[in-house]
């Protein structure tokens, strides 16, 4: 299959079929009515966009983090600790803060 699709372009490139298809869709596609080129976007134009997008990550951060709070709120009351220490111990976990997990452990062990 591929050696047969590797022989078709080979034969489009040796008739100038593709070189035709190239000058006619490729060369003038970007070129507007007029003839001239366009200017090139000036990064002053992007600062909307931007903008945008940093409102976005930071609600989307704000949600995550009020999620977040929310789950430790209700474990908290489930497992009869304080909202703070239940908060540590899910931030801990989710990013991967190996010294605080150590520490959980050996004190619900001294518990036992």
């Amino acid at each position: 299959m591929m050696k047969n699709i590797t022989v078709a372009i080979l034969q489009l490139s040796e008739s100038g079929e593709l070189a035709f298809l190239q000058s006619k869709w490729w060369a003038s596609s970007c070129l507007p009515e007029g003839g001239q080129a366009p200017h090139a976007l000036q990064p002053h134009l992007l600062r909307g966009l931007f903008l945008l997008l940093a409102l976005g990550l930071g609600l989307g951060l704000l949600m995550a983090l009020l999620e977040l709070a929310s789950k430790a709120r209700s474990q908290a009351k489930e497992q009869k600790k304080s909202c703070c220490s239940v908060l540590l111990a899910e931030l801990s976990q989710r990013f991967g803060s190996r010294g605080a997990k150590a520490g959980t452990e050996t004190s619900e062990k001294s518990k036992a």
